[in-house]
């Protein structure tokens, strides 16, 4: 068997072996060759030296840069300037993409999102076999836009770039980790059926809408959205408001299908399949447990977040069946390299990485921490069991959850104990809708205890986002900062586990300091002064003040507040403080007391910010004043290059007073 140290070893250099490849961008033919040379080299040490004491280390040293090299092959192949027969490398303007619909999500606005893996490019003159996967906002009058349908499309392609404001969601190197790099906005008159989904696209998808309408019978109206979100995976029903009150209670994790709602189901299906005879023989009850998760897996749409899910607690579950405890290091450790063997860009996703990181604080944490406190009564110490079960996993994702949403629900322990309960049986309740709607009269009561549980689940979730400071923001580590304190946690469970009290004491001072410089940083933050000009294709600028940031964006016909918030709110959790939003129409004056003064007309905003005179240029205007700096964006990119002193095309501008 392999030993604990062993796996974390090789898991490691693996690791270590992808990052090499991702950030030094290997050729992929270099990574097979490095990988070719350390293989070789391995089997000749073991076929001539494995009888020779001395050529042993040798040997595991040379294994360990197998895995290396397995590292850097498959982050380097998985990179999509190394696919050779990628369809961008292919594709010119009119030509026609034919691929199928591997993802699906409905908007809550014009468009679907749509992930299409691309198998052909064709025009009049050729057809070229090719891959890669190409992202879609499709019209939603568009028709036949199903699962596993294959279509063909005439797509204008455009490269997934980061406008680079401040506070902005990294959509570039997200998109980039799921090995898409380009995308494209389809109407309906580009988009034609080839070929309907085959057996499992159409069986999934539907009974996917036969229980969403099964949902839509027996439940109300009020919670047939976060009931699809929760159980089926499709969150196009949640209002804007919804999707921020669970965010900011810490509960956003409830709507979004994932390991937790897997990690449910397979507890509760063991649960019930121990207790049958047959299944409890020769452990069938775990067998059944798990094909029963691959069917949820598969009716929710299979999406990365729960393949990954599905796998890793497929290995937990065989796992028990070895012997191992549910929650063993191993066969977390071993679950994780199987998942980046599937795909090495699997490391890069916030998902994994949170759950990756969950799992480990359950696991190195939760005995500690619920060894704490001795509770005799049964009921207690299940509410502490699994409070000390969110504590567990909160210590391992909070510093990566930091750097990633800049955000802390300062409420977590409450928010953990009533999930604890209400996530657990919403799902469960749901379930049970789902396998026993066709009885009468059992269907309408549970429809009955469907939506008592879910606005006993909403009512919390909302209760606990009413409550005073329910999310400190403005928390901006940098990735050695997240490290630094990964490194801290890591010495103080060495030192606890080795009962060296000067160690621990120094880690915990190490770990504390680096949390206080954090607090200090977000409190220098809120003081700091800027104005901001955004890149965008709508005029937007933001005024920091102390504490307070204020938001002035263009709008003449249609609204653009939806739009200006989704723009602006990142900045707002960077810095820590509320945003005032203000449209500004032509001929609006704007004042902020002496320090700043808009005044905007049909050429463009002449800014006075303390001492500063900008003008941020909609025409070409030859009486403006020669003093101010002329800036031009990407809301008239026609102004011409030479005219304008400041460009905020590609990126946003700051101004300091």
């Amino acid at each position: 068997m392999i030993s604990k140290n062993h796996i974390f070893k090789v898991l490691l250099v693996f690791i270590l072996g992808i990052f090499l490849a991702k950030y030094l961008r290997i050729d992929w033919i270099l990574a097979f060759t490095i990988w070719s040379f350390t293989l070789i080299s391995l089997l000749l040490l073991v076929f001539f030296g494995r009888d020779k004491f001395h050529f042993r280390k040798l040997i595991g040293l040379n294994l360990l840069l197998v895995f290396l090299g397995s590292g850097i092959l498959g982050g380097s192949s998985s990179l999509t300037k190394n696919i050779d027969n990628h369809f961008y490398k292919h594709f010119l303007p009119k030509d026609q993409l034919i691929g199928d619909i591997v993802e699906l999500e409905a908007g809550d606005g014009k468009y679907n999102k749509v992930i299409i893996q691309v198998e052909h490019v064709v025009n009049e003159y050729r057809e070229k076999s090719v891959e890669g996967k190409l992202l879609c906002y499709i019209d939603k009058n568009a028709s036949n836009i199903s699962l596993g349908n294959k279509l063909i499309i005439s797509p204008r392609i455009f490269p997934i770039k980061n406008k680079n404001n401040p506070g902005e969601f990294d959509a570039e190197n997200y998109w980039e980790t799921q090995g898409i790099t380009e995308l494209s906005f389809l109407n309906e008159d580009v988009v034609q059926l080839v070929k309907s989904a085959g057996f499992y696209g159409v069986f999934w998808n539907d009974w996917r809408e036969y229980f969403k309408n099964v949902i839509r019978k027996y439940v109300s109206d009020e919670n047939f959205d976060v009931v699809s979100a929760l159980v089926l995976g499709d969150k196009s029903s949640l209002s804007k408001e919804k999707r921020a009150v669970f965010a900011n209670s810490g509960a956003m994790h409830v709507l979004a299908v994932s390991g937790m709602h897997v990690g449910i189901l397979l507890g509760f299906l063991q649960f019930i399949f121990y207790r049958i005879s047959f299944l409890r023989k020769r452990n069938l009850y775990i067998y059944f447990a798990l094909f029963v998760v691959w069917c949820f897996a598969f009716l929710t749409g299979l999406s990365a977040s729960v393949f990954r899910a599905a796998i890793m607690f497929t290995i937990l579950g065989i796992g028990q069946l070895r012997g191992y405890s549910f929650f063993s290091l191993n066969a977390v450790l071993f679950s994780g390299f199987v998942l980046l063997i599937i795909d090495a860009n699997y490391l890069f996703n916030i998902g994994f990485q949170l759950s990756f990181l969950a799992m480990l604080g359950i696991i190195f944490f939760y005995k500690r921490i619920r060894n704490l406190l001795n509770i005799k009564n049964r009921w207690i110490n299940y509410f502490w069991e699994g409070t000390s079960i969110g504590i567990a996993a909160q210590i391992g994702t909070l510093p990566i959850s930091l750097y990633y949403f800049h955000q802390f629900p300062n409420y977590f322990i409450i928010t953990n104990i009533g999930l604890l309960i209400l996530a657990g049986a919403a799902l469960i309740s749901a379930i049970m809708l789902f396998i026993l709607h066709t009885i009468p009269f059992v269907n309408e009561v549970l429809g009955k205890i469907v939506d008592f549980v879910f606005n006993a689940l909403t009512g919390f979730v909302t209760w606990i986002n009413e409550l005073p400071f329910t999310v400190s923001t403005g928390f901006n580590p940098s990735w050695v900062h997240v490290l630094l304190m990964y490194s801290a946690i890591v010495a103080i469970l060495y030192f606890a586990s080795k009962r060296l009290l000067a160690g621990f004491r120094f880690a915990s001072l190490v770990l504390f300091m680096l949390s206080l410089g954090l607090i200090v940083e977000r409190e220098m933050n809120k003081q700091t002064r800027e104005l901001v000009v955004f890149n965008n294709y709508n005029k937007t600028i933001v005024v920091k003040t102390k504490n307070k940031i204020y938001c002035f964006f263009s709008e003449d016909k249609d609204s653009q507040l939806d739009k200006t918030e989704f723009l602006v709110s990142g900045y707002g959790k960077q810095m820590g403080c509320d945003i005032l939003y203000t449209p500004v129409k032509v001929n609006n004056k704007v004042l902020l007391g002496n320090d700043f003064n808009l005044v905007a007309n049909k050429k463009g905003w002449n800014i006075t910010y303390f001492k500063h005179e900008i003008y941020l240029v909609d025409k070409i205007d030859p009486q403006r004043k020669p003093s101010s700096l002329l800036i031009g964006g990407s809301w008239n990119k026609y102004i011409p290059q030479e005219y304008v002193d400041i460009k905020a095309f590609r990126s946003a501008f700051t101004l300091k007073p």
